[in-house]
């Protein structure tokens, strides 16, 4: 199977299911871009709902083949498989946004008396304790504040220079698998399908390309320059699929 290939990449073999574990397996998985270009392509070949789908082991594949990734309900699928693979107890959460409610979806993982946050679609990747009140961490890209708002409900900003930003709101209770498949489904329909969008997280911050302009997100700065969408060598440099991946994907939604 590919998950016991990707695992074996990076050196990773089941042990004591606790913290320690779930954050070498985190950080294994932030290997996996966030890229919408796999998803535009199974989508153009594929004639009914059910084979739009890229599951865990097509994600594995692809990645092993071509450094991709996904976006977060593939990647939340595809992790929430990982770990279960592991041993750890987690769910699928859903998660509404300035766009609309139910088009973000992250990992909540539980580990005895304690929940956390694992949300490969925002390139979180650093297990977050669900807090009694807000809890705060630092990343390359910002800082980031999950706060509780009652109930399941959490509340997940980032703060650059000072400025604190809603980015969405998480219900942290499992998503029943018809449910998930629904939003899933719903989530082709998004604007987040208009063009290709790529995004990576490292020690350096966080790139972000969409219509031509690219990003560097640093918790202080961000850094902005245009790159043409005919330039598929450099955006494969940048982010590390195959150029012609990327132009397929371009070419679809030109």
């Amino acid at each position: 199977m590919h998950i016991e290939r990707f695992l074996e990449r990076h050196a990773l073999s089941p042990r004591n299911v606790d913290l320690a574990f779930l954050s070498e397996i985190a950080r294994a998985y932030s290997a996996l871009p966030y890229e919408n270009v796999t998803k535009i392509l199974k989508d153009a070949r594929s004639s009914a709902t059910d084979q739009k789908f890229r599951l865990a082991e097509e994600v594995f594949e692809d990645h092993l083949r071509w450094n991709t990734g996904g976006t977060c309900f593939s990647l939340c699928n595809a992790l929430q498989e990982l770990l279960s693979n592991c041993g750890f107890e987690s769910f699928i959460a859903m998660g509404d946004m300035h766009y609309g409610a139910n088009i973000h979806c992250a990992i909540i993982v539980r580990l005895q008396e304690d929940s956390y946050l694992v949300d490969p679609g925002y390139l979180l990747h650093q297990p977050i304790p669900l807090p009694q009140t807000e809890v705060r961490i630092s990343t390359s890209m910002s800082e980031v504040i999950l706060k509780n708002e009652g109930g399941s409900n959490f509340s997940l900003f980032t703060e650059e220079n000072g400025v604190r930003k809603w980015r969405y709101r998480l219900k942290a209770v499992p998503t029943q698998r018809e449910e998930f498949r629904r939003h899933w489904e719903h989530s082709f329909t998004l604007n987040s399908m208009e063009a290709v969008i790529l995004s990576r997280a490292n020690h350096n911050g966080r790139l972000y390309y969409r219509k031509e302009r690219m990003e560097l997100v640093q918790p202080h700065q961000r850094t902005k320059q245009k790159i043409s969408r005919h330039d598929h060598q450099t955006l494969s440099q940048m982010f590390g699929l195959p150029a012609d991946l990327i132009a397929q994907a371009q070419i679809l939604k030109s």
